[in-house]
């Protein structure tokens, strides 16, 4: 949107460039890649919570007492994806499609998410596989997200859908590559075959972790 004064003559919308949309997505994808998501193992011993106890507006980990660098990148990729698929969002690439040459779509932006999550190829260091596991499912649940979501219009639901059943049939002729990353596969496999039959009921919440209580960061 553009702001203007009365008796400006600016446009108040405007498309913006193509290359442009292009180089964002780029680097949204860039910023949930396991490389940019790992903390240093010096910085994860710091995280701990004090000997005297935890703070009651810390995070609520998974994990408990332990700093869980898991559950970290888990709300920073959905802070990235699910607001990347936000359905406004799809519903302007649906509707822009024919208003440019060559537009960014829907389908390409929902294959980028897939092909850099879980299209990746295995990563060799074990601490990047786990990362690509929580990105990778992250990336699932803000597909189903959009595509279960009342504001999502015909045409962006079924994109979602049909990005979902690709992503199925992807990951049924995916070759060994370690139990965890295989077991979180054919999870994912059974919750897109149930999701498919009722997106509304099996639509799953944000992967983010909640906010904690008390005033937000610099307000105390």
């Amino acid at each position: 949107d553009n702001l203007a004064l009365k008796g400006e003559a600016i446009a108040p919308t405007e498309i913006v460039a193509v290359d442009l949309q292009r180089r964002i997505l780029a680097q949204l994808v860039e910023a949930i890649q396991p490389a940019n998501l790992a903390i240093p193992e010096p910085l994860l011993v710091n995280l701990a919570p004090p000997a005297e106890g935890r703070d009651p507006e810390d995070f609520n980990m998974p994990t408990g007492a332990a700093f869980d660098h898991l559950a970290a990148a888990r709300t920073l990729s959905a802070m990235v994806l699910e607001q990347l698929l936000e359905p406004e969002r799809a519903a302007r690439l649906v509707a822009f499609a024919d208003r440019q040459a060559d537009p960014l779509t829907l389908p390409e932006v929902l294959k980028a998410v897939v092909t850099a999550t879980w299209g990746a190829p295995r990563d060799a260091d074990a601490r990047e596989r786990s990362l690509r596991r929580v990105t990778s499912r992250v990336a699932l649940d803000a597909i189903m997200l959009l595509g279960a979501s009342p504001q999502s219009t015909p045409e962006v639901r079924a994109v979602a859908l049909d990005e979902l059943a690709r992503l199925k049939g992807m990951l049924a002729a995916r070759v060994n590559q370690d139990p965890m990353s295989d077991a979180l596969a054919r999870q994912a496999g059974r919750d897109i075959t149930k999701y498919l039959e009722n997106p509304a009921a099996y639509a799953p919440k944000s992967s983010a972790l909640p906010q904690p209580p008390g005033a937000p960061i610099g307000e105390r």
